[in-house]
């Protein structure tokens, strides 16, 4: 594929075994020449993500009350 999606709008708990699996997704698309990318982590994952500087890594489509931001 050239686009695997990750939908997070459901998620309410992430530790460091959920890091390791987007971690270890990344990388294999990226070895396969596709693009990983989470859409809508809530912001309680948002920020483990950002505290963790995965943010800085991963493609994350953020869709809050209608408006899409990247």
């Amino acid at each position: 594929p050239k686009l695997v999606l990750m939908k997070l709008g459901g998620v309410e708990f992430m530790d460091s075994a959920g890091l390791g699996f987007f971690m270890g997704r990344y990388e294999l698309c990226r070895g396969l020449g596709c693009t990983f990318r989470l859409i809508d982590p809530p912001p309680r994952i948002l920020r483990i993500l950002e505290l963790s500087g995965m943010d800085k890594k991963l493609d994350i489509e953020r869709v809050y009350q209608g408006s899409k931001t990247q």
